[in-house]
């Protein structure tokens, strides 16, 4: 602009070219026209409509050819998951289906077995029970007129005191210094009834774990029939593909998570609980066995 108040011709010039410009962006504001991003977002949309190789590939053949070419993706995402279930589940005894960690399994089995003996078969319900408590009382009480048990009675079933002692604590609950029959009888019955509790609790924990098995599967079938069906649309389908093997593989970690969760609980706080239980009746009968020959 000049000193006296006239326009020059290039500032005239920049006045239209600004309302031009304000014109423009204001009559394409409710399209969402970016000045700046247009080519970028055209460059993304591009890409995103032509996709990968394979998928201009697939699209470019006919009807009954993609049906085709679909139902073989979607045979060999299936036959791979149950070939990984297969791999890493194994089916149980009792019918419940956990991890398959060879090694593991087979050293806590040894150990088990280990622990057992062939005389523990003798106590299968509540009336073996009784029966066994029964015998105890009945072969170390010195006499008929007997009514309690005390260490002195115990030590010569034994091969030292220490041994005879640590039996003798396991029937004397009230630390009285004798045992009666009924003593002998309910800490027979409460070791059973605490291991029968642990068995329960196993099994329903086992039967809780096959459900949530199935349901992780129906979800994983789910993930792979979605997977399969992204083949068959544009644009998006490059990451919904990439999201649903995430998912999937997601779904089958936690699966082996939780399932190994269990098992490390269970052979961690339970089987070992049952092995302390199992050894007071397998040291019970051991005296029995003695006191016999």
């Amino acid at each position: 602009m000049s000193i006296d108040g006239d326009f020059e011709v290039d500032d005239f010039g920049d006045i239209i070219d600004q309302n031009l410009f304000k014109l423009a962006k204001k009559n394409n504001k409710k399209e969402n026209f970016d000045w700046e991003n247009d080519d970028i977002e055209e460059n993304i949309k591009d890409r995103l409509a032509k996709g990968t190789v394979m998928i201009r590939a697939y699209l470019d053949l006919s009807s009954l050819w993609s049906m085709v070419v679909s139902l073989i993706y979607l045979t060999c995402f299936i036959a791979i998951f149950f070939l990984l279930d297969y791999l890493f589940y194994i089916e149980d005894s009792n019918g419940t289906r956990s991890p398959k960690r060879k090694r593991f399994v087979n050293r806590l089995k040894n150990i088990v077995s280990k622990s057992y003996s062939d005389a523990a078969l003798i106590v299968r319900n509540s009336s073996d029970t009784k029966r066994l408590a029964k015998l105890i009382f009945e072969y170390l009480r010195p006499s008929d007129e007997a009514k309690f048990l005390t260490l002195n009675d115990f030590i010569p079933f034994f091969s030292n005191q220490d041994q005879a002692q640590r039996a003798f604590n396991i029937f004397d609950v009230d630390r009285n210094g004798d045992i009666s029959k009924f003593e002998i009888i309910n800490i027979i019955i409460s070791i059973y009834k605490e291991k029968d509790d642990i068995e329960k609790s196993m099994r329903d924990s086992g039967l809780a774990l096959k459900k949530l098995n199935l349901i992780m599967k129906f979800l994983s079938i789910i993930i792979i029939g979605l997977i399969g069906m992204a083949m068959l649309t544009e644009g998006y389908s490059i990451v919904m593909i990439s999201l649903g093997t995430v998912w999937a593989s997601t779904l089958f970690a936690i699966s082996g998570i939780i399932t190994m969760l269990k098992i490390l609980f269970s052979y961690s706080f339970l089987i070992h609980l049952m092995l302390e239980i199992e050894s007071k009746l397998v040291e019970m009968l051991y005296m029995l066995q003695n006191l016999v020959l």
